[in-house]
């Protein structure tokens, strides 16, 4: 079993922003390397949300290299091969809006996300965050380390190939019925496709119900959700029957009676600097304006009172 594993993270919301990365090479199921770089970016404005998040700082790469002048170190690493990364989609555009930034042809290779392989090689789980997957599997490292973020994807990767008995990347695949993305030159891209299990959809809230008597004394006990954008630490089903069994409610849209708004990561990122707004935020500030009681409150927040101390940073 061979593959890369590839871990970014950003100085801020800009996807063309990468501050550090890391790859850890896979040969026959074992680690054989690992590359970690800080990167200067373009545009070397930090946010704070990101420092909090894994604590580079503008001086730590003020004088590292820009992107451009990794990329002969970088692009042998991916060519032809078959790269991870937890939450993909993420890496994935990260690599390309930089690439694209600095007019860089795309490199050719093809990738999946184990996020999505943990939610097919693990169903029922409370969540999918590296951290919490990582944590089942007896894997040990330091979160939100490019480095050892992209240890833990490539153990996930491993750990879900031996449970199914899979002697490759693409052979997993095929079993969980995904199928692998893609880059190709000419700034060619497809992104990778996962069978509709996983698809959102608006969810039956009739159908919920507590799994067990409710604390009254709980902060959502008989508070208004709904939610917007995509969690990064479990399902909308699941945030939902948490919240359920809590003794809260829970709602498909933002009305007068909604308290709570929760934002996925990266849209309360978005919130967060004025960028884009799904027609819920918008529709909760209206109802703020009006002086509706209601709070827009990040993933982190709602995890953190959910369950009444703090927990890892979202991944």
């Amino acid at each position: 079993m061979d593959f890369v594993a590839i871990d970014f993270e950003t100085a801020n919301e800009q996807r063309c922003s990468p501050c550090a990365v890391a790859i850890v090479e896979i040969t026959r199921g074992q680690m054989t390397a690992q590359h970690s770089w800080l990167i200067r970016p373009k545009d070397l404005s930090f946010s704070r949300y990101n420092t909090w998040i894994h604590g580079i700082r503008a001086e730590d790469v003020a004088d590292k290299p820009e992107f451009d002048e990794l990329w002969t170190a970088l692009q042998p690493l991916l060519d032809g091969r078959t790269v991870l990364a937890h939450n993909a989609s993420f890496d994935m555009s990260v690599l390309r809006a930089t690439l694209a930034e600095y007019g860089i042809p795309f490199p050719e290779f093809t990738y999946s996300c184990t996020r999505v392989i943990a939610q097919k090689s693990w169903p029922g789980l409370i969540s999918y965050g590296l951290k919490p997957i990582a944590t089942m599997l007896g894997i040990e490292f330091d979160h939100h380390k490019v480095e050892d973020d992209a240890f833990a994807c490539a153990k996930v990767a491993v750990n879900a190939c031996a449970k199914a008995g899979a002697d490759s990347i693409e052979a997993l695949a095929a079993q969980l019925v995904i199928e692998n993305g893609k880059l190709f030159p000419t700034d060619g891209y497809q992104p990778m496709y996962a069978d509709t299990a996983f698809r959102s959809r608006r969810i039956d809230i009739e159908g919920l119900c507590p799994s067990g008597p409710c604390d009254p004394n709980h902060p959502f006990y008989s508070r208004m959700f709904a939610f917007t954008g995509t969690l990064e630490s479990m399902t909308r089903h699941r945030a939902m029957e948490a919240v359920i069994d809590a003794g809260g409610q829970c709602g498909n849209g933002v009305t007068k009676h909604t308290n709570f708004l929760v934002l996925g990561d990266q849209d309360f990122r978005t919130f967060a600097t004025g960028q884009t707004k799904s027609r819920k935020m918008m529709r909760a500030e209206e109802l703020l304006a009006e002086g509706a009681d209601l709070e827009i409150i990040s993933e982190l927040e709602f995890l953190r009172t959910l369950i009444g101390h703090d927990v890892p940073k979202p991944c």
